[in-house]
């Protein structure tokens, strides 16, 4: 390298410059990392120390989160993590969410890191991302490609995971993302005990989980399991349950007439509709539940006249974060650009639509044709 420096660029266009404390990280061809801490209170500062060294495998200008911004990886070192995930913590992952990395090859590396990783807070992290990224970025067509080694990876976790804490995760996040017939028959055996997780004993709430994943991908049985598990719990548990996994069923005037009902109906409990808001809202449904976003932004003022302080983060959340199309992020800038919607709403709008936006970057980048 012959002349190294670290710069900083503002994004927003406001002509200021962030003074921050960092460290940087950098790992040489032998696998050896340095961490030189640094003040960078300017757009660009020198690195004398560097010059005259070899490029390193790896580079990275935020090693331990000090500072506040976006730090992106390079090419380079994008390749070098793609293979040594375990080591880099956030720092390919927003890559990822900032479309400068495919998300089919970071899934591939996370499969990899998940059948030695023993932590079970970086297990769980993983596995969100695990999620996000098969439903969420992938096209219909790499799901296939994916869904085998996805399921056999939670599989294995299941099966062999030292810790049952891990076991449990396992299970709720293949729950969520079982896909294949063999994944949907393998839920089904799990749901008539025909297959067990070793100190794992499934609760009704589990049972639940299982039916309304079968109901999101409109497996023959899932009705019939529904019918038979809220007939086994019949506590107010379990009526809340039933009711919620009937909102994943994907029939558009079922979910028409759900939606008046959460917007009408005062003898529905609150907490009822809270469980209902994302399997009614499975992104697996956006086809369906599109038509359906602009009526449910529009009844947020009335929502938050009328709910707790925290539901209409919830609606959001779910009805917004249910989409990944250009077309539902064409509706949501329409309700934010309309008059009237008080700064409040529009402010939470907002927020819940740059996830959106980042979605149909990547999709747009990234997602194979259907």
């Amino acid at each position: 390298m012959q002349r190294v420096t670290l710069s900083q660029r503002d994004v927003l266009g406001e002509g200021g410059v962030w003074p921050m404390r960092v460290r940087l990280v950098l790992v040489d061809a032998a696998g050896a990392a340095e961490q030189i801490p640094m003040t960078l209170e300017s757009i660009s500062t020198e690195l004398p120390r560097l010059n005259g060294r070899p490029v390193p495998r790896f580079a990275y200008a935020n090693d331990g989160d000090y500072g506040y911004g976006l730090f992106l990886l390079d090419a380079a070192s994008r390749a070098y993590l793609l293979r040594e995930i375990g080591s880099v913590g956030d720092a390919l992952w927003e890559s990822v969410r900032a479309a400068e990395q495919a998300p089919s090859d970071y899934l591939v590396a996370l499969i990899r890191e998940l059948a030695t990783e023993r932590d079970e807070v970086t297990i769980n992290t993983l596995l969100s991302r695990l999620q996000i990224v098969f439903r969420w970025y992938l096209s219909d067509t790499q799901q296939a490609a994916a869904a085998p080694n996805v399921e056999q990876c939670l599989e294995q976790m299941m099966a062999g995971a030292p810790a049952v804490g891990v076991r449990i995760l396992a299970f709720r996040a293949y729950a969520a993302v079982a896909w294949s017939e063999e994944g949907r028959a393998r839920l089904k055996r799990l749901l008539a005990t025909q297959h067990a997780i070793a100190g794992v004993t499934l609760s009704s709430n589990d049972r639940f989980r299982i039916i309304r994943r079968l109901l999101v991908l409109g497996d023959a049985d899932a009705q019939a399991l529904l019918v038979r598990q809220a007939d086994a719990d019949a506590s107010d548990e379990g009526r809340r349950g039933a009711y919620a996994s009937r909102s994943a069923i994907a029939d558009a005037q079922s979910k028409r007439d759900l939606l008046g009902a959460f917007l009408t109906d005062a003898r529905l409990p609150e907490r009822w509709i809270e469980d209902s808001l994302a399997p009614f809202n499975a992104v697996e449904h956006e086809q369906i539940t599109v038509a359906l976003l602009e009526q449910a932004l529009r009844a947020l003022p009335e929502l938050k006249r009328t709910r707790k302080i925290f539901f209409v983060n919830d609606w959001l959340g779910a009805f917004v974060g249910g989409q990944r199309s250009v077309l539902a992020l064409q509706i949501v800038q329409r309700v934010l650009n309309q008059d009237g919607l008080p700064d409040d709403l529009r402010r939470k709008l907002a927020e819940v639509a740059d996830d959106l936006e980042r979605t149909v970057r990547i999709r747009a980048r990234y997602a194979m044709a259907r």
